[in-house]
């Protein structure tokens, strides 16, 4: 019979819980009394003054602005900030009321509010609360764009009697700022003495117009040059970059009129109708139609101006043919005038001279044949024989 295995001996084994207990001792904190708010909230700095531009980010934060209180007792040195003014900077700022922290809510490219005043407020844990105020004082950067011009040169021809004040060219530039007064571009017109004296600009709109009559200027300048600057109205305002040329150029009435026949002379015969008697013609050297149209008209003398008439062509023409007609004189001048369209107006004069032949027919005899036998002892001196004659122009003529 095989052996038995021997019995392992028990070992006894023992476990260990260790607790530890923590005493305290609760102090009940004495209740609070009004009387031992002793201080009122102090802002660090009580006025503030910062810059921002109009597209910072709504959230940004703007500044921030912090107060202190020496109470230690109860909640008297707890904090709490709020925006209470002032106008709408409430509405376009808030501040968190842990921190002083104050930040945009609103976007500033709604508003052209340049200045805002935000009043703040701290108060205290105090019931009632003591309370300070802070002011923080924003100034709104929104002028970033320079004006731009459409043209870097403007040019212009006008003719000398161009109307004052009337515009005769504009110059523009825009600027890409978002709200007015930054995007209102205003103009400077720049050149000498002289320029100046005769244009002007519309500071408003860049139109440029003359300021005096240009047939005024004596020394007949055929063209002035000016620089005009373009200038937002931000605050500081900014001017275009470059200047802008313009240059006026002036055509003047430098010609006057001249008859291509001079003097002109015509002989008629008696029995005129009311047709054209003869014809004049001027021309004007001046190449634009400005100061080259010419206009006829008849200066005199007194007879002339009385019986004759000239159209815009040039012709002559009897206002009276029966008066004329009727009349014993035969010989008659007529000046005429002959001016352009300038301003003064330039002309030229000629001399018609008109002859009216009022002796028309031959003189007739009546008969042709004459036949007469007559004594060879006729006495020296003695009549021999009479002929007759007789003219159409109602004017006898008898001869021997």
């Amino acid at each position: 019979m095989a052996a038995r295995p021997p019995v392992p001996t028990l070992t006894k084994l023992t476990c260990v819980l260790l607790v530890y207990v923590k005493l305290t001792t609760q102090v009940t904190p004495p209740p609070c009394n009004p009387g031992d708010n002793l201080y009122a909230p102090v802002f660090i700095n009580s006025e503030v003054q910062q810059t921002i531009p109009e597209t910072l980010p709504i959230d940004a934060s703007v500044a921030t602005l912090s107060a202190s209180d020496k109470d230690t007792l109860c909640n008297f040195g707890s904090l709490t900030y709020s925006i209470t003014g002032d106008g709408s900077a409430a509405s376009y700022f808030g501040i968190e009321k842990d921190t002083g922290i104050v930040s945009l809510k609103t976007s500033l490219t709604n508003t052209s509010i340049v200045d805002f005043t935000v009043r703040i407020e701290v108060q205290d844990g105090s019931s009632p609360p003591w309370s300070s105020t802070a002011l923080l004082y924003l100034k709104i950067t929104r002028n970033f764009e320079r004006p731009v011009w459409s043209s870097a040169r403007y040019a212009t021809n006008i003719p000398e009697t161009a109307p004052v004040l009337e515009n005769i060219l504009s110059v523009t530039a825009t600027d890409r700022d978002a709200q007015p007064p930054n995007n209102e571009v205003t103009y400077e017109l720049v050149g000498n003495a002289v320029q100046l004296y005769y244009f002007e600009i519309v500071s408003s709109t860049g139109d440029i117009r003359p300021r005096r009559p240009l047939t005024s200027d004596t020394n007949r300048r055929s063209q002035f040059d000016f620089v005009v600057i373009a200038r937002d109205q931000g605050s500081p305002p900014l001017t275009a970059a470059i200047n802008a040329s313009v240059t006026i150029s002036v055509f003047r009435n430098n010609n006057a009129p001249r008859f291509i026949q001079d003097p002109y002379s015509i002989t008629v015969a008696q029995g005129l109708g009311s047709g054209t008697v003869i014809s004049v013609r001027a021309v004007d050297d001046d190449p634009s139609t400005e100061f080259n149209q010419i206009s006829y008209s008849i200066e005199g003398p007194a007879n002339a101006l009385t019986l004759f008439t000239i159209d815009g062509s040039g012709n002559i023409q009897p206002t009276n043919p029966a008066a004329i007609n009727s009349a014993s004189e035969t010989n008659y001048k007529i000046y005429v005038r002959a001016e352009d369209n300038g301003i003064p107006k330039l002309y030229d004069i000629v001399l018609v001279e008109l002859t009216i032949n009022r002796n028309l027919n031959p003189p007739i005899f009546n008969p042709v044949t004459y036949e007469e036998t007559i004594l060879e002892t006729r006495p020296f001196g003695d009549v021999a024989l009479r002929v007759t004659a007789s003219d159409a122009d109602n004017l006898v003529c008898g001869c021997c």
